[in-house]
Protein backbone atom coordinates (compact mmCIF):
# COMPACT_ATOMS: atom_id res chain seq x y z
CA UNK A 1 0.00 0.00 0.00
CA UNK A 2 1.49 3.31 -1.06
CA UNK A 3 0.03 6.46 0.38
CA UNK A 4 1.08 10.05 0.89
CA UNK A 5 1.51 9.57 4.63
CA UNK A 6 4.17 6.90 4.13
CA UNK A 7 6.02 9.14 1.70
CA UNK A 8 5.85 12.09 4.08
CA UNK A 9 7.17 9.91 6.88
CA UNK A 10 9.99 8.57 4.70
CA UNK A 11 11.24 12.10 3.97
CA UNK A 12 10.91 13.15 7.61
CA UNK A 13 7.73 15.22 7.43
CA UNK A 14 6.18 13.72 10.56
CA UNK A 15 3.80 16.59 11.27
CA UNK A 16 2.38 16.37 7.77
CA UNK A 17 2.03 12.63 8.23
CA UNK A 18 0.09 13.20 11.48
CA UNK A 19 -2.15 15.69 9.69
CA UNK A 20 -2.80 13.14 6.92
CA UNK A 21 -3.68 10.39 9.39
CA UNK A 22 -5.98 12.69 11.36
CA UNK A 23 -7.65 13.78 8.13
CA UNK A 24 -8.23 10.17 7.08
CA UNK A 25 -9.50 9.41 10.57
CA UNK A 26 -11.97 12.29 10.35
CA UNK A 27 -13.37 11.14 7.01
CA UNK A 28 -13.20 7.40 7.70
CA UNK A 29 -16.32 5.31 7.97
CA UNK A 30 -17.18 3.74 11.30
CA UNK A 31 -15.50 0.43 10.43
CA UNK A 32 -12.25 2.16 9.38
CA UNK A 33 -11.84 4.57 12.29
CA UNK A 34 -10.19 2.01 14.58
CA UNK A 35 -7.61 1.15 11.92
CA UNK A 36 -6.65 4.81 11.35
CA UNK A 37 -6.57 5.44 15.09
CA UNK A 38 -4.18 2.47 15.43
CA UNK A 39 -1.97 3.76 12.60
CA UNK A 40 -1.76 7.16 14.26
CA UNK A 41 -0.87 5.47 17.56
CA UNK A 42 1.87 3.46 15.84
CA UNK A 43 3.29 6.65 14.37
CA UNK A 44 3.48 8.19 17.85
CA UNK A 45 4.87 4.97 19.34
CA UNK A 46 7.46 3.94 16.76
CA UNK A 47 8.50 7.10 14.98
CA UNK A 48 8.06 9.89 17.50
CA UNK A 49 8.41 8.25 20.95
CA UNK A 50 5.35 10.17 22.15
CA UNK A 51 4.07 7.35 24.29
CA UNK A 52 1.22 9.18 26.06
CA UNK A 53 -0.27 10.19 22.71
CA UNK A 54 0.18 6.64 21.43
CA UNK A 55 -1.67 5.24 24.45
CA UNK A 56 -4.53 7.66 23.87
CA UNK A 57 -4.82 6.55 20.24
CA UNK A 58 -4.80 2.86 21.16
CA UNK A 59 -7.44 3.41 23.84
CA UNK A 60 -9.66 5.14 21.31
CA UNK A 61 -9.09 2.36 18.78
CA UNK A 62 -9.96 -0.27 21.40
CA UNK A 63 -13.19 1.56 22.22
CA UNK A 64 -14.12 1.48 18.53
CA UNK A 65 -13.11 -2.14 17.83
CA UNK A 66 -13.86 -4.93 20.25
CA UNK A 67 -12.65 -7.80 18.04
CA UNK A 68 -10.24 -10.24 19.69
CA UNK A 69 -7.56 -9.75 17.02
CA UNK A 70 -7.74 -5.97 17.21
CA UNK A 71 -7.69 -5.99 21.00
CA UNK A 72 -4.52 -8.10 20.96
CA UNK A 73 -2.75 -5.41 18.96
CA UNK A 74 -4.08 -2.51 21.03
CA UNK A 75 -3.16 -4.17 24.32
CA UNK A 76 0.35 -5.12 23.24
CA UNK A 77 1.04 -1.67 21.84
CA UNK A 78 -0.24 -0.03 25.04
CA UNK A 79 1.95 -2.41 27.07
CA UNK A 80 5.03 -1.33 25.10
CA UNK A 81 4.17 2.37 25.47
CA UNK A 82 3.68 2.04 29.24
CA UNK A 83 6.90 0.05 29.49
CA UNK A 84 8.79 2.79 27.63
CA UNK A 85 7.31 5.35 30.04
CA UNK A 86 8.63 3.31 32.96
CA UNK A 87 5.13 2.53 34.20
CA UNK A 88 5.76 -1.17 34.72
CA UNK A 89 2.51 -2.04 36.52
CA UNK A 90 0.36 -0.68 33.69
CA UNK A 91 2.68 -2.39 31.19
CA UNK A 92 2.21 -5.66 33.06
CA UNK A 93 -1.57 -5.27 33.11
CA UNK A 94 -1.77 -4.58 29.37
CA UNK A 95 0.79 -7.29 28.61
CA UNK A 96 -1.34 -9.82 30.49
CA UNK A 97 -4.40 -8.63 28.58
CA UNK A 98 -2.45 -9.07 25.34
CA UNK A 99 -1.65 -12.67 26.28
CA UNK A 100 -5.33 -13.23 27.08
CA UNK A 101 -6.39 -11.93 23.67
CA UNK A 102 -3.59 -13.90 22.02
CA UNK A 103 -4.91 -17.12 23.54
CA UNK A 104 -8.40 -16.29 22.21
CA UNK A 105 -7.28 -15.10 18.77
CA UNK A 106 -7.25 -18.48 17.07
CA UNK A 107 -3.50 -18.30 16.36
CA UNK A 108 -2.79 -21.34 18.53
CA UNK A 109 0.04 -21.50 20.99
CA UNK A 110 3.09 -19.28 21.00
CA UNK A 111 5.02 -22.12 19.36
CA UNK A 112 2.36 -22.34 16.62
CA UNK A 113 2.57 -18.57 16.09
CA UNK A 114 6.36 -18.70 15.75
CA UNK A 115 6.23 -21.55 13.22
CA UNK A 116 5.48 -19.18 10.33
CA UNK A 117 9.04 -18.72 9.09
CA UNK A 118 8.62 -15.82 6.63
CA UNK A 119 7.80 -13.48 9.53
CA UNK A 120 9.75 -15.22 12.29
CA UNK A 121 11.83 -12.22 13.50
CA UNK A 122 8.80 -9.94 13.67
CA UNK A 123 6.80 -12.56 15.53
CA UNK A 124 9.70 -13.17 17.91
CA UNK A 125 9.70 -9.42 18.61
CA UNK A 126 5.96 -9.43 19.31
CA UNK A 127 6.29 -12.25 21.85
CA UNK A 128 9.53 -10.81 23.25
CA UNK A 129 7.93 -7.45 23.93
CA UNK A 130 4.88 -9.08 25.51
CA UNK A 131 7.18 -11.12 27.78
CA UNK A 132 9.19 -8.03 28.69
CA UNK A 133 6.07 -6.09 29.58
CA UNK A 134 4.76 -8.80 31.91
CA UNK A 135 8.10 -8.89 33.71
CA UNK A 136 9.67 -11.99 32.18
CA UNK A 137 12.95 -10.33 31.21
CA UNK A 138 14.98 -13.51 30.70
CA UNK A 139 12.35 -15.05 28.42
CA UNK A 140 12.15 -11.77 26.48
CA UNK A 141 15.93 -11.69 26.08
CA UNK A 142 15.77 -15.20 24.63
CA UNK A 143 13.22 -14.14 22.03
CA UNK A 144 15.24 -11.06 21.11
CA UNK A 145 18.43 -13.16 20.78
CA UNK A 146 16.56 -15.57 18.51
CA UNK A 147 15.61 -12.59 16.33
CA UNK A 148 19.24 -11.69 15.80
CA UNK A 149 20.34 -15.27 15.17
CA UNK A 150 17.60 -16.17 12.71
CA UNK A 151 17.06 -15.20 9.12
CA UNK A 152 15.38 -11.97 8.09
CA UNK A 153 11.66 -11.69 7.47
CA UNK A 154 10.86 -12.27 3.81
CA UNK A 155 9.38 -8.74 3.57
CA UNK A 156 12.07 -7.01 5.67
CA UNK A 157 13.85 -4.04 4.12
CA UNK A 158 16.28 -3.59 7.01
CA UNK A 159 19.78 -4.99 7.09
CA UNK A 160 19.20 -6.21 10.62
CA UNK A 161 15.56 -6.91 11.35
CA UNK A 162 16.10 -6.40 15.06
CA UNK A 163 16.83 -2.73 14.34
CA UNK A 164 13.82 -2.47 12.02
CA UNK A 165 10.49 -2.78 13.78
CA UNK A 166 10.69 -3.93 17.34
CA UNK A 167 7.03 -4.10 18.29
Amino acid sequence: EVNAEKLWLAVGWKNLCIFGYKRKLFFAGKEEKAEWQKRLGLLYLREMAEYEKAIGCFEKAAALDKGSRGMLDYERYMAVAYYMLGRREEARRHGQAAFFYFSNSGQGTIADYLEYRPLAPKRLAVIGWMMLCVGREEAAAGYFRAMEEGSHCRVCTHRECFKGRMC
